[in-house]
This record gives C-alpha cells, structure tokens and sequence, in this order.
C-alpha cells in the first residue's frame, strides 16, 4: 500500500481522539463531526490495515495490542501535520490586516483566554479582533438587525435567557462550538456538601454568588421555577469563593472549568445537580450570513483554542 492512497489525517485524527477520550460520542463532539463519521472512518482505516484497532462495547472503546501501537505513532502525525499547517499557515496569513468584530455573552469571556490573544497576535500581527461583551439578549437584538458580525453565546438547555434557539433558528445561524455540564459550587461544611447530587430547589434556598451571569437567573426561572436569590453579581473570584466557604451563598461551575483548567476546589466542594443542566456554547450570525476572510481566519482560530480546552 502507498502512502496517501487510502489513509487520510482526518482518520488519524479521529482514532487518536476517540483513544483520548475512550468514547466515540464524545470524540464526535470534541471535532464538531457526527458518530457515523467517525466509526465510518474508522471501519475503514481497519478494512484497509486488516487489522482490529479498537474494540467497541457498552463500556466505551478499549484499544486492541495493535491499537495502541497505531495509536501512539499516530499521535505522533497528527502533532507534526499540525504544527506543519500552523507554521505555513502563519507564514502565508500574517500578512491579512483588518479588524474583526466579536460580540462575546457574559462568561464567554473566560473561554476565549489568554490563550487565543496570545495566537492571534503571534499569526496575524495586522488583524485585529474587537471585543465587545453583551448580555445574550442584546447579541440576538444586533445580529437580527443584520449587522454582519459574530458572536458566542452560551444557552442552558438549548435556553439563552431570552428565549429558545428555536425561537431564533429563522433569523440567526446556530453553530454548537463547545458542550459542557453546569455544577455546584458549595461550602465544605454545608449540608448540601454531603450529598451525592443536589436539585435546584434546594440550592434555590441559598443566596448566590457568581460572575455577572445575567442570563442564567432567568434561564432557572423560566425553566425550573427557580427564583434565585443574588447576593454577589461580580467577576471577583476571591469575594464569591468567600462567600461560598463561610457558607453564606453558593455557586455554578461547570464540568471543563473544574477538571481540566487548574480550577482551585481547595475550599470549595463541587456537586453534581440532579438536572443535568447543559450549558452549551454557539457560535451566531445572521442567517445565510457568509463570514468574510478575516472573520474565517478569527472563528477558525476560536474553535482551535476551544478545542483545547
């Protein structure tokens, strides 16, 4: 067999992903592609290679002896293919001058990180990307005047706050760019600490201290019934982990930002919720709205950084 007749990097990338995470929905997700795609892929790089790379139950996907050894070499690959095209790229894209608009929800900001400026600034030194933080309602209001910008906008349960994404599939483009799970943040010695789950109507009872996040109040409401009770609406870490350890409010976190961002728990006791709150991001613009070169450049380089989160 010759290198390149079949065998592809999309392949590649796949069963390292799927190895990764030892689950083929979430490697489906973490790559925005569907499952079929992915198993399709891989059937394939299997029928061509005669050989079992992975061994697929209930329980997830187990790489097979032979699995592992593809898989480590493939690791390999895909890293050198992508520091291949990201050397290249910069070299022919340093050169795009402009400026981009992006509209980010409250708490979309985090997401982004220092990260992605960082990138930005280091590939595209002439591009330049203006922010603007606005409450989810106020994104929605400017796209559906057909301003032709971009935006992120986090919704719990397909809810934004202002409304379904249903409601705004006529008006506005949806693209889901990151899933995650909303949790609860509690005091060490409250009550609700020794519970393996806890229900909304029972951190309803709490005051809560969290980071602007205006939308989800109503989200809890509109939902769940739930009138949540604000006692700390700031973006100071250090006054809400206050608050929370001396017992006197609790908070939302979520599944990403507690396991793999380094996120202090120390005094801090994170609990399940009992209803499964989604809490996923999209990436919104006026419907049929085809981004220009330089809003590709920004949203490609945006879904790279979150997929490593």
């Amino acid at each position: 067999m010759k290198w390149g007749q079949d065998m592809n990097i999309e392949q590649l990338q796949y069963i390292c992903m799927v190895a990764k995470t030892n689950s083929i929905t979430v490697a489906a997700e973490n790559l925005y592609v569907t499952q079929q795609t992915i198993s399709k892929a891989i059937n394939k790089l299997e029928n061509e290679l005669g050989v079992v790379l992975m061994i697929r139950s209930h329980k997830g996907v187990q790489l097979t002896d032979v699995g592992k050894v593809f898989v480590e070499k493939a690791s390999r690959i895909v890293r050198e293919f992508q520091e291949l095209y990201d050397t290249t790229y910069v070299n022919s894209s340093s050169n795009l001058t402009g400026q981009v608009r992006l509209f980010l929800s409250n708490y979309t900001g985090h997401l982004v990180g220092s990260r992605f400026w960082s990138d930005m600034r280091r590939q595209y030194p002439k591009l330049h990307v203006i922010v603007e933080e606005l409450l989810n309602r106020e994104i929605i209001e400017r796209l559906q005047k057909g301003e032709e910008e971009i935006g992120l906008i986090q919704a719990v349960n397909r809810n934004c706050g202002f409304g379904r994404i249903e409601d705004f599939e006529n008006e506005l483009d949806w693209e889901l760019v990151l899933r995650d799970t909303l949790v609860a943040c509690v005091s060490p010695n409250s009550p609700l600490a020794k519970k393996e789950s806890v229900s909304l109507k029972e951190l309803g009872k709490y005051p809560v201290a969290w980071g602007e996040c205006y939308h989800m109040k109503d989200i809890l409401q509109q939902d769940y019934q739930i009138d949540i009770q604000v006692m700390i609406n700031s973006s100071n870490m250090m006054l809400q982990r206050s608050a929370i350890f001396d017992g006197a409010a609790v908070s939302f976190a979520t599944e990403m930002i507690v396991h793999d961002s380094g996120y202090d728990t120390s005094d801090l006791k994170i609990v399940p919720i009992k209803e499964n709150l989604r809490l996923e991001t999209f990436l919104v613009k006026p419907k049929g709205y085809e981004l220009n070169k330089l809003q590709t450049v920004v949203i490609e380089e945006l879904k790279r950084t979150l997929q490593k989160i």
